[in-house]
């Protein structure tokens, strides 16, 4: 009994540490950095208890990190690359180039 509600605390601190950690990352990306943004991606890559796995966002956010000059993030876009389907491939560059279209009507 007692091992199951220390466990249960320690999912909530978690969750809620997640949480924050998502919220700041995406504070910071918005901004343009790309640390954050490559935070996200791995966020969004592996999935936690903040976000749920979404493997078109981390390709997305990896390619913003990657134009801000996060080299790794090319590598990470590279790995997804290989296992995204061709719809997900589609959807990432379509967001992609809203993001692009985006920024050169700034």
């Amino acid at each position: 009994m007692i091992k199951a509600l220390f466990q249960t605390i320690k999912n909530t601190y978690a969750r809620r540490f997640q949480q924050l950690a998502f919220r700041e990352a995406m504070e910071l990306a918005e901004k343009g950095r790309g640390d954050a943004q490559f935070s996200l991606g791995q966020m969004y890559e592996k999935g936690n208890l903040a976000v749920k796995q979404n493997l078109v966002k981390a390709y997305v956010f990896y390619y913003c990190a990657q134009t801000h000059g996060m080299k790794e993030a090319e590598h990470r876009r590279e790995l997804l690359s290989s296992v995204l389907s061709p719809d997900q491939m589609q959807e990432a560059q379509h967001i992609i180039n809203g993001l692009n279209t985006n920024q050169s009507e700034k």
